[in-house]
C-alpha cells in the first residue's frame, strides 16, 4: 500500500525556516552535521516532488485574492537546487572549522528567503525576502568582527536601504492603483518611473554594474562560506525576480534597458577584474561581470548561466579563499611564492575551465547559447566580456602549484561534478562548429591579453559610499528616460 504524500511550494520556505532556531538550541558540531543534512535532503526531496507535479501554484490560506501567490515551475526549480546545492556544500566546508551557532541559524534562514524569492509572485513579499536576505548578509559578512568587514557590510546595509525603500514606494504606487499585489493579476504596464523604482534596486541585488560597487568588498572580505554563498547564491535573488517581472505586462519594454546595463556590467566586470591583483577580489569583479550574461539571457538562457555560474563561482571562492586562508596572503605575486597545493591546484582549474567557457565544461553551455541568440550588438559585447574572462582567469591559474599529499575534498568534489557533468550531459544543445571554432578563438585572444598586456592599478574611488549614492540615482535617472522615450 503507497502512500501518496502531497507537497506544495510553501515547504520551501517553511522547513529551513523551522529547522534554523535548532541549530541555536543543540550547539554541537555532531547535531548541527545532522540537522544541515536533514535540511537539504528534505529541501530536495520536496523540490523533487514539486517538478513531477509542475507548475504548481498555491495560495496561501487558500485565498486566491487575498492569499500570497506562490508557483513552482521551471524558473523556481533551476534556482532552489542552485540555493540548495551551494548553501548545503558551504555547511559541509563549514564544518572543518569553527563556526558559531549563529552562523548555521543565518545560513538556513537565507535559505528559506532564497527558496521564497524562487517561488512568490507577491511584490510585498518579495520586499520582505530582499529585505530578510540583505540583513543576513550584513550580519554573515560581518561575522570575524574586523574593522573592514562591518565596514564593507554596513555599505552594503545602507545602499541596500535606500534602494528598497524606493523598491517598497513603488509597491505601494502600484498597489493604490491597482488593488494588488499579484504580479500575474496587475494588467497593462506601470508607469516608467515605478518601474525603474522596481528595476533598480533589484539589479542592486544582482551586483551588476553600476549599481555593484558594494560587492567586491563584501564578497572578498567575507569568510570562504560566506563568500561562496554570496556569489552563488545570494546575487541570483535579484535576478529571478527581473525574470518574473518581465516575463509580465507590468515590465514588458523594460528588455532593453536592462540588456543594456547587463552588456555594460559584463565588460566592465572583466576590466576591473584583469586590473586586480587581489584574487578574492578577482573573483568578485568577475561575478558583476557573469552578472551581465545572466541577465542578458533572459529567463530561459540567463537562469541556466545563474545556475552554472552559481556553482563554479563557489568552487572558485573555495579554492581561493581557503588558499588565502592558509597563507594569509591576497595578492597574486606573494601567493605565486606559496602556490597552491596539487589537489586544490586542480579544482581551481576546473573552475577556471567552466567560468571561461571551454567545450565539456558548463560554462560553454551556457555562454554559447546566451551569445547566439543576442543581436549582433549583444554578440559582440559577451564575446568580449568572454575574452575579458579568460585573461583576468588566466592570472589565477598563473600562480601555479606544487607538489602535495594527495586530498579530494567533498564539497569541491561537487561543484566540479556538477561543473563537468552538466558540460558533456548537455553538449549537444550548444556543440555546432562555429561554437567550437569561436570558443577557442576566444580562449587564444583571453591569453595573448594575458601574456602581453600588463594590469593597470584602478583606484577605488567607485566604492565609496558617497559616490555609489550618486551611480545609484544615475542609474534610476537613465532607466526612467529610457523607458519613457520607449513609451
Amino acid at each position: 500500500m503507497s502512500i501518496d504524500i502531497h507537497v506544495y511550494p510553501s515547504l520551501l520556505t517553511l522547513v529551513p525556516m523551522l529547522f534554523a532556531p535548532l541549530f541555536l538550541l543543540f550547539r554541537t558540531k555532531v547535531i548541527h552535521k545532522i540537522l544541515a543534512t536533514l535540511t537539504v535532503l528534505l529541501d530536495l526531496l520536496i523540490i523533487y516532488k514539486l517538478m513531477l507535479a509542475m507548475p504548481i501554484d498555491e495560495y496561501t490560506g487558500g485565498w486566491i485574492l487575498r492569499g500570497i501567490h506562490l508557483r513552482f515551475d521551471n524558473l523556481s526549480l533551476i534556482y532552489t537546487l542552485l540555493f540548495v546545492t551551494v548553501i548545503g556544500t558551504s555547511w559541509i566546508s563549514s564544518f572543518k572549522k569553527n563556526y558559531p551557532p549563529l552562523f548555521y541559524f543565518l545560513t538556513s534562514i537565507l535559505l528559506s528567503t532564497l527558496n521564497t524569492s524562487a517561488i512568490t509572485l507577491d511584490l510585498f513579499n518579495i520586499y520582505v525576502m530582499l529585505e530578510l536576505s540583505s540583513i543576513i548578509a550584513y550580519i554573515l559578512i560581518a561575522m570575524k568582527e574586523n574593522w573592514k568587514h562591518l565596514w564593507a557590510s554596513l555599505k552594503y546595509l545602507m545602499i541596500s536601504y535606500f534602494a528598497f525603500t524606493m523598491y517598497l514606494t513603488a509597491v505601494g504606487l502600484i498597489y493604490m492603483h491597482t488593488g494588488t499585489l499579484d504580479i500575474t493579476r496587475i494588467s497593462g504596464e506601470i508607469s516608467p518611473i515605478i518601474a525603474s523604482m522596481l528595476i533598480v534596486p533589484l539589479l542592486l541585488k544582482s551586483g551588476v554594474f553600476p549599481v555593484s560597487m558594494w560587492l567586491p568588498a563584501a564578497h572578498s572580505l567575507a569568510p570562504t562560506e560566506v563568500s561562496a554563498i554570496l556569489s552563488g547564491s545570494f546575487v541570483k535573488m535579484g535576478s529571478i525576480v527581473i525574470f518574473r517581472l518581465t516575463s509580465t505586462p507590468i515590465l514588458k519594454h523594460a528588455y532593453i534597458p536592462i540588456t543594456f546595463i547587463a552588456l555594460l556590467s559584463a565588460l566592465i566586470g572583466v576590466i576591473l577584474a584583469y586590473n586586480e591583483s587581489n584574487v578574492k577580489r578577482i573573483l568578485a569583479f568577475s561575478t558583476i561581470s557573469q552578472m551581465g550574461f545572466v541577465l542578458a539571457g533572459g529567463p530561459i538562457y540567463g537562469s541556466l548561466h545563474a545556475f552554472n555560474h552559481g556553482i563554479f563561482k563557489s568552487l572558485l571562492f573555495f579554492t581561493v579563499g581557503d588558499q588565502v586562508e592558509e597563507t594569509g596572503h591576497y595578492d597574486i605575486k606573494a601567493l605565486k611564492h606559496a602556490k597552491f597545493p596539487m589537489y586544490r591546484y586542480i579544482f581551481l582549474l576546473i573552475g577556471i575551465l567552466g567560468i571561461a567557457g571551454v567545450p565539456l565544461f558548463s560554462g560553454f553551455i551556457s555562454k554559447s547559447i546566451i551569445i547566439h541568440h543576442m543581436p549582433l550588438y549583444g554578440k559582440i559585447a559577451l564575446i568580449l566580456a568572454s575574452i575579458g574572462t579568460v585573461a583576468s582567469m588566466a592570472k589565477l591559474a598563473s600562480i601555479g602549484y606544487r607538489k602535495s599529499i594527495l586530498k579530494i575534498p567533498s564539497h569541491y568534489l561537487i561543484f566540479a561534478t556538477i561543473t563537468v557533468f552538466v558540460g558533456i550531459k548537455y553538449i549537444n544543445y550548444a556543440l555546432s562548429s562555429w561554437a567550437l571554432i569561436e570558443s577557442f578563438i576566444v580562449i587564444a585572444i583571453g591569453l595573448a591579453i594575458f601574456l602581453m598586456l600588463h594590469p593597470k592599478h584602478i583606484p577605488r574611488i567607485l566604492e565609496k559610499l558617497d559616490i555609489m549614492v550618486i551611480e545609484y540615482m544615475l542609474t534610476l535617472i537613465s532607466m526612467w528616460a529610457i523607458l519613457y522615450i520607449q513609451r
